[in-house]
């Protein structure tokens, strides 16, 4: 697997947590770069003694919350031109109102169960700026999120190596399967509290 490969040699790096710190900052808001392979790579490594996994999560969750700042402030500081270009009573204006509106209600369910949608979590960062959402509500919450995601994606990867200390690829292959499944999961739970924005009410 030439992404182990390359995965590996990246967590060997003495720039490990600064290279964590940027692959998670980047997949805040690049989709087309998926973190979690790697910090499921970088947990496995700790369980080997390779990291500390104390600092890799650490790191993961400094990156992640700054990723998430880009697209809340591109969406504060482009929100009037978005506006604009979407007349009410479109289809995208009715689902980014919608979605604006369950940020109002519902910050930190949004915000917190995003994070496990690796496409999820960039739109949701980006509405919430669209839509005004107060620093003082998007910053908490979005901490809160970046750090529970952080552990948990993590430690999928160490619990794995731990228990496959002999075998680091199916490690990581049952680190990753572990670390994704939960993403189904919360796409359920935010269908089942809030709905689906197309199925919202016309207007």
């Amino acid at each position: 697997m030439d992404w182990l490969d390359a995965a590996e040699a990246l967590v060997l790096s003495p720039w490990l947590y600064v290279i964590l710190v940027v692959v998670s900052f980047l997949d805040s808001f690049l989709p087309a770069i998926p973190s979690e392979p790697f910090l499921v790579v970088a947990g496995v490594a700790a369980a080997n003694g390779d990291a500390n996994v104390t600092l890799v999560i650490v790191a993961t969750a400094v990156g992640a919350f700054g990723g998430d700042l880009v697209p809340y402030f591109v969406g504060r500081a482009l929100a009037a031109p978005v506006l604009r270009r979407l007349p009410p009573g479109t289809r995208r204006r009715r689902s980014l109102d919608w979605i604006g509106a369950q940020l109002a209600k519902r910050p930190g369910l949004i915000l917190v169960t995003s994070r496990y949608v690796p496409v999820g979590r960039y739109f949701v960062t980006l509405s919430a700026g669209i839509s005004s959402l107060p620093w003082r509500t998007f910053g908490p919450y979005t901490a809160i999120a970046v750090v529970t995601w952080s552990i948990y994606i993590v430690m999928a990867g160490y619990l794995g190596g731990q228990a496959l200390q002999d075998n680091m690829i199916l490690a990581v292959l049952v680190g990753l399967t572990v670390a994704l499944a939960v993403t189904p999961l919360t796409q359920l739970v935010l269908r089942r509290t809030v709905g689906d924005p197309a199925q919202s009410p016309q207007k």
